[in-house]
């Protein structure tokens, strides 16, 4: 049986806090390695230079290009503005005079980074001109300088942490969608197994795989599937083994029923020598009438016991209890008709489940069975034996020499698939032996303590 070890929703969650954790280790461990790999090309090669000298060309073009004087605060202001990563103080005469605003909270630089960049309160030129990022700036109104701190690899740093956290979701997304798809792809899989089932290829097995909710589904379908084949593949048999009776019963009853109208068309007639033949002509008639009777009563008798499939079995009774009377009643029949009997009635101590109606109707077919068929020159055997392996069982056993010159009687061998579909309705099975000689019927019987 399939067994759930975790439901869908538990699965779903942990593979989702199971993505998360590694979309989480993933981002750290990438933003270590490419963190280290930008500091170690930033304190090795000249990009900060180069911005530097860049900016400081672009801020002299800005210059010339709009007549701006050293005085313009608005339109230094603007330039500014457009460059929120750099922070520049103009110099004249020895002076500061002006500075921009340091934008530390615009440009979300780290604190250390702030504290190491951030200008002194000194305006002496004194202090700018042993850095070089001072540069000679050519003013409307004259030659001035220009210092500029510029944080130009936080550009470089924030793009890469983007891509990083943008990576790190498409994994996480990777991850939890690869799970459901695999899950998608399971319920497709069941509807087409399902869409085989409804077109009747009732041989497809249904999948069954993994251990959530999905896969009980499947479970109950392919227990379903093997149901309802055992079911369509029983009445199939029913429906062979009854075309079948049915044929041969009719097959069977041509023979007496053309019989019986020759003798009731020669009595209607007078077509007989005198009353002694009328008479053989009447015994027949009532022979052939009472075998077409008794053909008639087992096809009535099999279509009643393969309609009626429901059964309530008895309680357990000891062996003894439920065929000591019926075996008498038997025994005592057959000595009337002139046969011997020799039974053993060494009963074992189990118990049977039974239903009594069934018992009456098989010993009936047998008795049936024995007046036509039987020798009355050999006794009827009746014994039981039990086996343990494969499970405890009890087997009742009835045999008889073959009558080699029986009368006029016909066999649709009714009588004997009756016996063995009630044995099969009361869990036991029936099994036939004859060799031309003897002929053997053994009833098989689950036991119980």
């Amino acid at each position: 049986m399939c067994k759930r070890r975790y439901s869908l929703k538990m699965k779903a969650t942990l593979v989702m806090l199971a993505a998360m954790g590694i979309s989480v280790i993933f981002y750290y461990a990438v933003n270590y390695f490419i963190g280290s790999a930008l500091d170690s090309y930033f304190a090795s090669s000249s990009y900060i230079e180069w911005q530097t000298d860049k900016t400081a060309e672009e801020f002299q073009d800005y210059v010339t290009k709009n007549q701006i004087s050293s005085s313009d605060t608005e339109a230094l202001n603007a330039w500014g503005s457009d460059n929120p990563l750099i922070y520049y103080v103009i110099l004249k005469g020895g002076k500061v005079i002006y500075p921009s605003e340091y934008k530390e909270d615009e440009m979300m630089i780290p604190d250390d980074a702030a504290e190491d960049s951030s200008p002194p309160a000194a305006e002496e030129e004194s202090y700018y001109e042993s850095d070089s990022q001072l540069y000679d700036i050519q003013f409307a109104d004259g030659a001035g300088r220009l210092y500029v701190v510029g944080f130009f690899d936080y550009e470089i740093y924030a793009a890469a942490n983007y891509i990083e956290l943008g990576v790190s979701v498409l994994l996480f997304l990777f991850i939890f969608l690869f799970f459901l798809q695999r899950k998608i792809r399971y319920v497709h899989q069941l509807e087409e197994e399902v869409k085989i089932l409804e077109g009747g290829g009732m041989d497809k097995q249904i999948t069954v795989k993994g251990g959530d909710e999905l896969s009980e589904l499947a479970f109950g379908l392919e227990q379903m599937r093997l149901s309802l084949n055992e079911n369509i593949r029983e009445k199939e048999e029913i429906m062979e083994v009854n075309n079948r009776l049915v044929t041969g019963m009719a097959h069977d009853l041509r023979t007496p029923l053309t019989a019986l109208l020759l003798y009731t068309e020669l009595l209607s007639q007078g077509k007989y020598k005198d009353e002694k033949e009328m008479e053989q002509y009447l015994k027949k008639t009532a022979h052939k009438a009472n075998q077409i009777k008794q053909m008639s009563d087992d096809l009535f008798e099999r279509f009643y016991i393969t309609k009626n499939e429901d059964i309530m079995l008895e309680v357990p009774e000891k062996l003894c209890y439920i065929f000591e009377n019926r075996l008498s009643d038997l025994v005592m029949f057959l000595h009337s008709q002139g046969f011997r009997v020799e039974c053993d009635t060494d009963w074992p101590e189990v118990k049977l489940s039974v239903l009594p109606e069934y018992m009456d109707r098989i010993l009936d077919n047998i008795a049936s069975n024995l007046l036509k068929y039987a020798d009355k020159t050999e006794p009827v055997t009746i014994v039981f034996s039990m086996q343990d392996q494969p499970e405890k069982q009890i087997t009742m056993i009835i045999r008889n020499k073959i009558d080699q010159n029986p009368e006029d009687v016909s066999s649709t061998c009714v009588g004997v698939a009756n016996i063995e579909q009630m044995m099969h309705k009361m869990k036991g099975t029936c099994k036939v032996e004859n060799d031309g000689q003897f002929y053997e019927i053994s009833l098989v019987f689950p036991a119980y303590e």
